[in-house]
Formats: C-alpha cells, structure tokens, sequence
C-alpha cells in the first residue's frame, strides 16, 4: 500500500508543477493581452506630489507581445522595452536615451489597480513617489 501511495505522489508532483506553469503561462498571456491590445495615454502623473500630465499631451503608447514599447508623438517615435510581471504585480519600462516626460517612465512600477481600460501604478524613485494612470484609447 505505501509502496502505490509513493507511486502516485511522485506520479502527481510533475503534473501539478505542470499544471501551475500553464496557470502561470496563462495569467502572463492575460497581462500581454490587455496591455498589447491597443494603444495608451498617460490620463495622470504626479511627480514628487506635483502634476505633470499636461508633459504627456499628444502622446501615444503601444505594447507590443515581444516586449517593445513605442511612445508616438505626431510622426516621432520613441523605442523602449517592457515587461510585466503578474505574481509581483508590476510593470517595466525603459526607453533608453530617451528625453523628458518619456524618461519619467523609466523604472519599474507597482500595479495599484487595473481592468482592461485603465492601469494605475506608482513607483519610488529616491525619496519621492510617482503615480501614474495609463487609460487604453
């Protein structure tokens, strides 16, 4: 009897790790779908406690699954990178060489609240803290 109780757990222990990899694989796909699927504004950031989404005017985001990101302003185009992280609910960005307000969204940024439409994070950057509120067009 112990000898077929043996069997099954380690029978089981690879279908359970296999089964929380596609779990993990699927909430990943869930995340690169909401962000990949259109583009984005900043709707608000408060640097430091002081507003400066009016930098952001004109500006469009869109994710792409392989992890690039464009800012687009008119027929400029700002490359960066990305990555989303579901287990510790934040998001990464870095536009390398980038100038102001692009640069501010450098870093990684914690996942506050979010649905299909709408992210809001903040980040820590020093002593300060940013907020930040990303609506889908």
């Amino acid at each position: 009897m112990q000898k077929k109780l043996l069997i099954f757990v380690f029978a089981f222990i690879p279908l359970t790790y296999s089964c929380n990899k596609i779990i993990e694989e699927k909430k990943k796909d869930v995340v690169v779908d909401a962000m990949t699927d259109g583009r984005w504004y900043v709707k608000d950031y408060k640097a430091a406690g002081i507003f400066v989404t009016a930098e952001f005017n004109g500006y469009e985001f869109q994710f792409y699954e392989d992890g690039k990101v464009q800012a687009i302003l008119n027929t400029s185009i700002t490359n960066g990178v990305w990555t989303g992280d579901i287990n510790q609910l934040t998001i990464t960005a870095n536009f390398t060489g980038a100038q102001q307000p692009i640069t501010r969204l450098n870093g990684s940024w914690k996942l506050m609240d979010n649905s299909w439409t709408y992210v809001k994070a903040y980040n820590v950057s020093g002593v300060d803290t940013n907020f930040l509120e990303l609506q889908k067009k």
